[in-house]
């Protein structure tokens, strides 16, 4: 366990007879800041281990399963002409009072929304076949953000297939034209006051 965290928690587990190892992160201040949020947020998440093992009660052979391996990224090139270069949200400044503000007017606009439930989308159709998905607030287990509806073999088939059916037009689409699209997309996306994305599959 972290050196200087959840000693209580630490003291339990001895009594009980456990052995605990301790361990610190060394180096620079805000490094080190930075690796403790990573920590908090990959703990609080709905795939984090403690999700897992505490609230899922899963078996230790599939808390050690090996995790789902990801594509390793292809080389960056050159931004297109006219499109900006991705660059990271700065961070919010929470000492200016207007953040704090906008931030709890964003949380009381998206508390409105909360238990929603949100359709597969496929060609531009919506379903609800699928297995619901339900993702809770990690801070509060008991309470639904949102439920999306997964989808059927068929329904895949069938995404696969309009899938195929719009590569057709839009690879013959500039890479230009492509990336603004996408950039519109977000654009809009970023400005409806939804739930959980269920936008993918249009």
């Amino acid at each position: 366990m972290l050196y200087g965290m959840a000693e209580p928690v630490k003291r339990a587990l001895k009594a009980m007879g456990f052995t605990v190892r301790e361990y610190a992160p060394i180096g620079e201040l805000l490094p080190g800041m930075a690796y403790l949020v990573r920590r908090l947020l990959e703990n609080a998440s709905n795939e984090g281990f403690l999700q897992k093992a505490f609230l899922r009660h899963l078996s230790p052979e599939a808390l050690l399963a090996e995790p789902e391996g990801y594509a390793e990224e292809a080389p960056r090139k050159s931004e297109p002409e006219g499109i900006v270069p991705f660059t990271n949200e700065p961070v919010a400044d929470f000492t200016k009072g207007e953040t704090r503000a906008a931030f709890r007017n964003a949380l009381a606009q998206v508390g409105t929304r909360m238990g929603e439930r949100y359709p597969a989308v496929i060609g531009g159709k919506e379903y609800r076949e699928g297995e619901p998905i339900v993702s809770v607030n990690p801070a509060r287990p008991q309470e639904v953000v949102g439920t999306v509806h997964g989808i059927t073999r068929d329904l895949a088939d069938r995404a696969v297939s309009v899938a195929r059916d719009a590569l057709k037009g839009w690879s013959q689409r500039p890479p230009e034209e492509r990336a603004k699209v996408l950039f519109r997309a977000a654009a809009a996306r970023t400005s409806l006051p939804h739930g959980p994305n269920t936008t993918a599959g249009r």
